[in-house]
């Protein structure tokens, strides 16, 4: 027994839109800066309306500052929680 027929199937989910600002992260320790999609901050890429940057925001993050330590949590799953509860 097990699987027989897998399938993949892409979709593109599209949420509203972002605000007038872009979202971007900044790395304390270099100041670098990225965009959510992993494209550098620029001053051109600051210029840009909201639309160009349709797919690099968080679309339900709340607006405002956060520094913290970057934790890898692998898949998510119950066991990888419970690995870095314990960090």
């Amino acid at each position: 027994m097990g699987l027989e027929d897998v399938q993949f199937a892409n979709y593109s989910v599209l949420l509203n839109l972002a605000g007038p600002s872009a979202s971007s992260v900044t790395l304390s320790s270099s100041g670098q800066c990225f965009h959510p999609n992993g494209q550098p901050c620029s001053e051109e890429a600051r210029t840009h309306s909201s639309q160009d940057l349709l797919y690099s925001y968080a679309a339900y993050s709340a607006k405002g500052t956060l520094e913290a330590e970057v934790i890898d949590v692998s898949y998510g799953n119950a066991d990888n929680l419970k690995r870095i509860q314990k960090m």
